[in-house]
């Protein structure tokens, strides 16, 4: 079965990159995310699969028809959740990486000591020892301006390439400069980005840091501004007159015959189109 992926070329560079499970860190599920032969690179794994669709590959037609992304991810949210873990066990303690990346149901976590950037830990975390030995503790103050400077960058990101983020029913069509835009729709929108790769609790803090009010679904609308499903009054008296008009019109150019017929007592008779009708079926 082939399987069609879109990913980095630095992903490719080398002769092997290593698929594992890994833990999520918003939602704790097991996630794929696929190491670069050097580890300089960790990107996470992502399925679009519709309900139907296929694949032709050169003279063949694959049926499976999903489509894999294979997008860039910074290790750093991955450790997150192991530090808030270890901080709401002990806020005092530190642990080298490798002891605080222990996991029995992920045994692949490990493998994020040797991401290329991971020395951007100490940005989330307090640090202590020597380069050769270094521990780490949860470090709240730390993890938001982090997480604030991520917020800002992809909100620049959205600015620069002038995406619709409001919500409503305004089509992103009419949308062709980020002057219809406040900046604070870009940030909300950024912080929903983020918060998606953060735990439940650490996405709620983020929100206050930031000053960003919970937005409330819209309001259902009143019955009377909702759209009629039928016509107008005025079209109904349009529809009316143009009837009454066709009636007579028709009945101006009926024949003698036509009229004698009309004036026939037709109780009890049918007519040639019901012959054709399917037939009911009785109900026991």
């Amino acid at each position: 079965m082939y399987k069609v992926a879109i990913c980095a070329d630095q992903l490719l560079r080398g002769d092997d990159f290593h698929i594992v499970t890994l833990k999520h860190p918003k939602s704790d599920l097991p996630t794929q995310f696929a190491f670069s032969q050097d580890y300089s690179i960790l990107a996470e794994i992502l399925e679009h699969k519709p309900d139907t669709g296929s694949w032709f590959i050169g003279s063949e037609v694959s049926s499976a028809g999903s489509i894999l992304y294979m997008t860039k991810y910074d290790p750093i949210f991955l450790i997150i959740p192991y530090l808030l873990q270890q901080h709401q066990t002990n806020p005092e303690r530190y642990s080298p990486l490798e002891q605080l990346l222990e996991d029995d149901s992920y045994p692949h976590a490990r493998k994020l000591c040797r991401c290329a950037n991971i020395e951007l830990l100490n940005q989330v975390s307090d640090v202590k020892g020597a380069d050769d030995y270094k521990a780490y503790k949860y470090d709240n103050e730390k993890l938001m301006n982090w997480l604030k400077a991520k917020v800002e960058k992809v909100a620049t990101y959205l600015k620069n390439s002038n995406m619709h983020v409001q919500t409503g029913a305004q089509s992103s069509e009419f949308v062709r400069s980020r002057a219809d835009t406040q900046d604070g729709d870009f940030t909300h929108y950024s912080f929903g980005i983020v918060s998606d790769n953060i735990p439940a609790s650490i996405a709620d803090a983020l929100r206050e840091h930031l000053g960003l009010p919970k937005h409330e679904p819209p309001a259902e609308e009143p019955a009377n501004k909702k759209a009629k499903t039928s016509a107008p009054d005025y079209l109904e008296d349009i529809n009316a007159g143009v009837l009454s008009e066709r009636k007579q019109i028709t009945d101006k150019k009926l024949s003698s015959t036509q009229k004698k017929l009309a004036k026939i007592d037709k109780t009890g008779m049918k007519s040639l189109t019901s012959f054709f009708a399917p037939k009911q079926k009785k109900v026991a």
